[in-house]
């Protein structure tokens, strides 16, 4: 019965963590009005993605992104998303 129990807890706790972060796209969403085609809405999911896994802190991971747990260290400082954006410009352009 405790197994039943904590994986019921788990399952909660995950069940609530998609929940905000699908609350999270429907406030924006509404905010936005809409995204004028798929591609816009395309783009904004995956730009949330990167920030989720690249900018943002987590409490969980005791304040660093998912990406630096993962052991993906970008050196980004404290103005992430610039200088994840000027990283990933400075890749493609030596990819050409």
């Amino acid at each position: 019965m405790k197994k039943v129990t904590e994986l019921l807890r788990r399952m909660f706790k995950w069940r609530s963590q998609v929940e905000r972060y699908n609350q999270e796209i429907k406030d924006r969403i509404k905010t936005m009005r809409n995204f004028g085609s798929d591609e816009g809405a395309e783009s904004f999911l995956n730009l949330k993605h990167i920030i989720h896994n690249f900018v943002n802190p987590h409490m969980q991971l005791k304040g660093i992104t998912p990406a630096e747990a993962a052991g993906i260290n970008l050196k980004l400082g404290r103005r992430k998303l610039l200088n994840l954006i000027r990283y990933r410009a400075k890749i493609k352009m030596t990819i050409k």
